[in-house]
């Protein structure tokens, strides 16, 4: 059916996908947040051809406000995190710190601190997100990651 999420796609690592939409708020921008989850499919060697802008829409007006309800933040990042280390990818490409340096410079030092006072366990997983995952990679310029944007 087109325009909806392949059946591949477990929904804790949609869940984990619409969290960070929550929390991020750049990725109100379809096109940016479409980058997002498509960078992580990949990566995590689930859909190597993205999916579609009606997919995402799709997930956001039927998953997204079930979020709490269905999953937390805590389990849908687990899963992840046991799918990444099934996968054996390599992982720190980046330091924590330049990570976090390059948080602040694309978001600024006031949205990292209030993040970080508002929900530090999302925080901390935002900046491992960069250094060890490559989100952002597509650009961050000299950031070497393990999957390019």
């Amino acid at each position: 059916m087109k325009g909806y999420p392949p059946s591949n796609i477990p929904f804790p690592i949609i869940a984990y996908l619409l969290y960070f939409r929550r929390k991020v708020p750049e990725f109100s921008s379809m096109r940016r947040y479409r980058r997002f989850v498509n960078h992580w499919l990949k990566y995590l060697e689930i859909f190597e051809n993205g999916v579609s802008r009606q997919a995402v829409h799709h997930w956001i007006k039927n998953y997204e406000s079930l979020l709490d309800e269905v999953i937390s933040f805590d389990v849908a990042r687990g899963f992840v995190h046991d799918v990444v280390k099934g996968l054996g990818k390599p992982v720190h490409k980046v330091s924590y710190s330049e990570a976090l340096q390059f948080l602040t410079d694309k978001f600024g030092q006031e949205f990292c601190m209030d993040l970080l006072r508002g929900d530090e366990e999302f925080f901390k997983e935002f900046v491992e997100a960069v250094c060890k995952f490559g989100v952002y990679s597509w650009e961050a310029g000299g950031l070497k990651h393990p999957v390019g944007g």
